[in-house]
């Protein structure tokens, strides 16, 4: 249990907390753009002997949800999209393993589940608002494209689905 909250906002690279001050760090979805060997050195730096690096990342399968389906198709053939960013859909035990081997971090565990979400239409148009990689890899294209996906979903109140929610517990 945990009895001492504390939510800091600042660079993973340059912490301004004491040496070995802290008992978990938790990064969800981000450590993808971290320069690795700096924040690694800083995480080690703050958390105590024994302390716990916990990684989680949540991608979603396109391919389990027809509406997704249909605008993956869409992004290929319409707007040219053929690589996606995605945060977390590359990271496993294996790549995670390269960039811990020469750290003071082991993985310990890992975990993975495929979770479905029914979300309401508006929220689900909202959501692909805040897709950076297709953002910039369209530019003023954009707006078509969020027309489009509105016009794709048009008969539909809700849409399902699918991430595959992955977390790593490292310790230090």
């Amino acid at each position: 249990m945990l009895l001492n909250q504390v939510y800091i906002w600042g660079e993973r690279e340059n912490i301004f907390l004491k040496k070995k001050s802290i008992d978990v760090i938790t990064s969800a979805s981000s450590f993808h753009w971290y320069d690795k060997k700096k924040c690694l050195k800083e995480f080690a730096r703050i958390l105590k002997k024994d302390g716990y690096l916990i990684l989680a990342w949540n991608p979603r399968i396109t391919k389990l949800s027809t509406p997704e389906k249909k605008i993956e198709k869409m992004l290929k053939g319409k707007y040219n999209i053929k690589n996606r960013i995605s945060s977390g859909k590359k990271i496993n035990k294996k790549s995670l393993k390269r960039i811990f081997y020469n750290s003071p971090f082991k993985l310990i565990n890992s975990y993975q589940s495929i979770d479905k979400k029914i979300i309401l239409k508006k929220n689900y148009i909202g959501a692909w608002k805040s897709v950076n990689d297709i953002q910039v890899q369209l530019g003023k294209r954009f707006t078509e494209f969020i027309y489009d996906v509105k016009n794709l979903l048009k008969n539909r109140k809700n849409i399902k689905i699918f991430y595959l929610s992955k977390f790593f517990v490292l310790k230090f």
